[in-house]
């Protein structure tokens, strides 16, 4: 009842607030600045002490920022390249290739699909495009977070050339003039408003110095800061019954604004209160077991990168953090490093948006940027003084060096060889996700529910969907997310169950969604049973998806063979008497599939994938489909299809050169597990 009445006191208050938006009340845009915050000191003398204690409390000083450029020197070619890219207003968003936005920046523009919001109207009025789509109201989003503008920092510093300043002051002022407080898209949500708080002060840190940053861009940009302040304060997302993310990165913009910018008179309260709460709120986000509860690994990449970060500046200034916030912070850490697959890379799991909060690496290739996580565990490697961490975390330091310095440093040069600490099997019981590495073979299993308390926001319908990978080849993937209300057909699409590597009855779906909402799922049927055994080097898992209506369900089996590096896998949908379906999603790096003597040959590079059928009374091809590897960002794939009756199909997935290779191992697999899966084998006519 309690939790009832709060909830509705927030929406009341979100209402009254709108209402008086068009006035300016509540907002802080009508407010006097000069007379608020520089309270008659001298505008150089103001500005003087902004610098001052903006240099107290990030993460580098002037001097110190001259070291952690040399750390990161490996990245300057690419950094002045992007740089200079954004010099030409070329920007790749959503897209693979960089794309011309022309002279001036169309801030409140889908340049994707052409279609403009209009500035002059209040930002509540500002909407995702309405079903079928047609448009992407992440677009003008994206591009009005400003990560790229940390590049240009990163390139004056670097190079010390004042055409990367220039560029970025005359953005700033270009969006400023373009975006008046509380109007247009891009204040239409408050988490975009926070991410740009975030990297406009990241990038301010690489600029400060520069003389092209006059006074009065300076008296400017320190205004609209404060007034991006006031307008998260009083625009918080926690209105609807479950906050998610969203309000988390609310707390983070507040609390980089709070530490600082010290002289803003409701710093201390922004810092204090953003902290306490970002605390508090993590823990109800996180489950005890470290997985978010958005059942989505990209959305647990961007809520730990935002913890993270949050953490390290206040360790920075000092700031105290809960026992109980770090252990879970820590546990999702372990998660995180778990989900990684050897190639540095974790499964697509539920909705991927290319979410972050910062870019402080350029990755090459780029799209490793969308799922890669190993930067963060650099972080945390030093934070938590965890050595596995830092082992897992490779190579990829530069997120650590730019926060932690010297800290990073010294750790890194102690920690772990690659691939020393991952074996067996983990499993997150609260989260759903059941991960086994072994030297032959990676193999993911996501066994949870919808997630975000029941409502599915970022979930798909992938109960007992797999993932598998080997010598480093990401071989079964997920499908990503092609699109959110730009399109709702390929949103939905994505989220189906035909988009995973799932056995179903011929057209049934896990859960119940309408066409027309997006960003929901009527949790429809559950897990009724996971489990998993060891003997020696043999791994078992099961689970059984019952839809609540009874009509359908699936039963699951996983055998994993640690000797031959060969994992079978039994399917068997219920009612038996309707026809099933499989799907099998192969990368889009796998080039090549052919058939020949019942066995499927998938070609990547020098690695070649084998999967046969084993039941009977079963037909299987291979037909064209396609996978996102980032937001919107799509490639052709292939999918493995087999229609089945009886209501049980079973078949092997491994790696081998060689046919004759291939059918001896294959042999062997099937005579160890016959102890474990005799009545299945027999009953579906693999063994005699």
């Amino acid at each position: 009842m309690e939790q009832a009445i709060n909830l509705l006191i927030r929406k009341a208050r979100r209402f009254v607030q709108r209402s008086m938006d068009h006035q300016g009340y509540f907002t802080g845009w009508n407010a006097d600045f000069e007379k608020v915050v520089v309270r008659g000191k001298d505008r150089e003398e103001f500005l003087s002490r902004v610098r001052e204690q903006f240099w107290q409390r990030f993460f580098f000083t002037p001097e110190e920022r001259q070291m952690r450029l040399s750390l990161n020197a490996h990245q300057q070619e690419s950094i002045l390249q992007n740089a200079d890219q954004i010099l030409r207003h070329e920007i790749a968003l959503f897209t693979e290739t960089p794309v011309a936005l022309g002279a001036r920046i169309p801030w409140h523009t889908d340049y994707l699909s052409g279609y403009t919001w209009d500035s002059k109207v209040p930002f509540y009025r500002c909407l995702p495009a309405p079903y079928p789509g047609g448009y992407d109201i992440k677009v003008p989003w994206e591009l009005s977070r400003f990560q790229f503008g940390v590049w240009l920092g990163m390139a004056y510093a670097f190079s010390g050339q004042e055409q990367y300043a220039l560029e970025w002051v005359r953005l700033i002022e270009d969006w400023i003039a373009c975006n008046p407080t509380g109007m247009g898209v891009n204040w239409a949500c408050t988490m975009d408003v926070a991410i740009r708080v975030v990297n406009w002060l990241w990038a301010y840190a690489f600029l400060a110095d520069s003389p092209l940053l006059s006074p009065s861009f300076h008296f400017s940009f320190i205004r609209s800061l404060w007034e991006h302040g006031r307008f998260i304060e009083r625009h918080l997302e926690n209105t609807m019954r479950v906050p998610s993310n969203h309000y988390l990165a609310n707390l983070v913009g507040l609390g980089y604004l709070g530490t600082l910018m010290p002289l803003f008179p409701e710093a201390l309260r922004w810092r204090e209160w953003s902290w306490g709460e970002f605390q508090r709120e993590f823990l109800r986000q996180v489950y005890e077991d470290g997985v978010s509860f958005e059942a989505s690994t990209s959305y647990h990449r961007l809520v730990m990168e935002m913890a993270l970060s949050l953490t390290a500046l206040m360790k920075h200034n000092r700031v105290p953090a809960q026992h109980a916030f770090l252990q879970r912070l820590e546990k999702m850490l372990e998660a995180l490093m778990y989900l990684c697959q050897p190639n540095g890379t974790f499964p697509l799991i539920g909705d991927h948006d290319n979410g972050r909060l910062h870019r402080l690496k350029m990755y090459n290739p780029p799209e490793k940027e969308w799922s890669d996580g190993r930067h963060l565990l650099a972080v945390g490697a030093v934070l938590f003084q965890r050595s596995d961490f830092a082992g897992a975390a490779g190579r990829e330091w530069e997120d650590a060096l730019w926060m932690l310095g010297n800290d990073a440093v010294s750790f890194m040069r102690t920690a772990l060889q690659e691939g020393d600490f991952l074996n067996g099997v983990r499993v997150f019981p609260k989260g759903g996700w059941w991960v086994s590495h072994h030297p032959k073979g990676v193999l993911t299993i996501e066994w949870g529910d919808v997630g975000h308390a029941g409502r599915g926001a970022h979930a798909h319908n992938d109960s007992l969907s797999f993932t598998f990978s080997s010598s480093g080849v990401n071989w079964i993937v997920d499908g990503g997310t092609l699109s959110y209300t730009g399109d709702y057909h390929s949103y939905h699409l994505s989220r189906s169950t035909a988009m995973h590597n799932l056995a179903r009855v011929v057209g049934a779906e896990q859960n119940c969604h309408d066409e027309r909402i997006p960003f929901r799922i009527i949790q429809s049927g559950r897990i009724t049973d996971f489990s998993w055994r060891e003997e020696g080097d043999l791994f078992e898992a099961q689970g059984y998806f019952l839809h609540w209506d009874q009509v359908h369900a699936l039963e699951r089996r996983w055998l994993f063979d640690g000797q031959s590096g060969i994992l079978l896998i039994a399917d068997h949908v219920y009612p038996s008497s309707k026809p099933g379906e499989l799907f099998l999603h192969l990368n889009w790096g796998v080039n090549e599939v052919t058939e020949a003597q019942g066995i499927f040959l998938c070609q990547s590079g020098e690695h070649r994938l084998m999967i046969q059928p084993l039941s009977a009374h079963s037909s299987w091809w291979v037909e064209m489909g396609k996978m996102a590897i980032g937001y919107r960002i799509i490639r052709p794939s292939r999918i493995i299809r087999a229609l089945f009756n009886n209501g049980w199909v079973v078949y092997a997935i491994g790696e081998a050169q060689q046919e004759q290779d291939w059918r001896a191992r294959l042999q062997s697999t099937l005579y160890r597990g016959r102890n474990i899966w005799e009545r299945i084998l027999l009953d579906t006519g693999c063994l005699s």
